[in-house]
């Protein structure tokens, strides 16, 4: 994948006054393969674009974590759609290669508003970079609160939203998954899961690495009721292979 200066256009913030630039479609047969950072909202997001021709419909993605950029596994995963959609993946603040470009501080506050307000910079900055009116939204896990919250905000920019490992209620998913994960362990008589959850208790937790300790006891009975993905989907491409890259995305991951 060729490495592109995406950004032909500053987006200060989202509603700011943007000056008109021409889509990189010349044509609707066009193919498109780019990757790169785009100023939004006063910091540089890494986006990467590819699809096969202009003409088709554009989903943009909305990865989950907070933290687990999509666009390092994105060609294994989705080469086929590449066909028939043009896909757009983007790295949200403190993730991937946004994180890796300027390392936020500990205490500098994230916010869902403003995770919302960068989608929608994003979604605007595509307007104009292919220009589209509208895309498909695409969100899972952390993505779909997101994709949510873009879609109620700013319906106008979307022909659909498409929601897998939907949220709803985050609270009360917790507290359903520590239970569950906790009877299932108990059932199971492994007394180091259980001894473990016991220790941690239930949710609501101050400290939110407590989550990604139950995430880990949770993958571990859902691998025994589930078949895996393919291993190759979970093989960085080379680009995102290399030794800072990888130190860069767990880095985001804990941050």
């Amino acid at each position: 994948m060729r490495i592109t200066r995406l950004a032909l256009l500053l987006l200060t913030c989202f509603g700011a006054a943007q000056a008109a630039t021409p889509s990189i479609c010349a044509s609707p047969a066009q193919a498109v393969r780019e990757q790169g950072y785009v100023p939004i909202n006063g910091i540089e997001q890494w986006i990467t674009l590819t699809g096969a021709a202009c003409g088709n419909p554009v989903i943009l993605f909305i990865h989950g974590g907070p933290g687990n950029a999509l666009s390092p596994y994105a060609d294994a995963i989705y080469a086929g759609w590449e066909r028939h959609y043009t896909l757009v993946q983007w790295d949200q603040r403190g993730a991937g290669m946004t994180y890796a470009k300027q390392r936020p501080t500990e205490d500098v506050p994230l916010s869902v508003e403003q995770m919302r307000d960068d989608g929608i910079a994003v979604a605007r900055y595509l307007q104009q970079h292919l220009g589209k009116d509208k895309f498909i939204l695409m969100g899972s896990s952390w993505g779909a609160i997101l994709g949510v919250h873009m879609a109620k905000a700013q319906p106008e920019l979307f022909h659909a939203y498409i929601g897998t490992a939907q949220v709803v209620n985050a609270r009360d998913n917790e507290t359903g998954m520590y239970g569950q994960v906790l009877a299932l362990a108990q059932a199971a008589q492994d007394a180091p899961t259980v001894d473990k959850l016991t220790a941690l208790g239930p949710p609501p937790w101050r400290d939110p690495r407590n989550f990604g300790i139950l995430r880990r006891f949770d993958r571990k009975y859902e691998a025994l009721a589930t078949d895996a993905p393919p291993k190759h989907w979970w093989q960085p491409a080379p680009f995102y292979a290399t030794q800072q890259a990888l130190a860069d995305a767990e880095a985001a991951d804990d941050y």
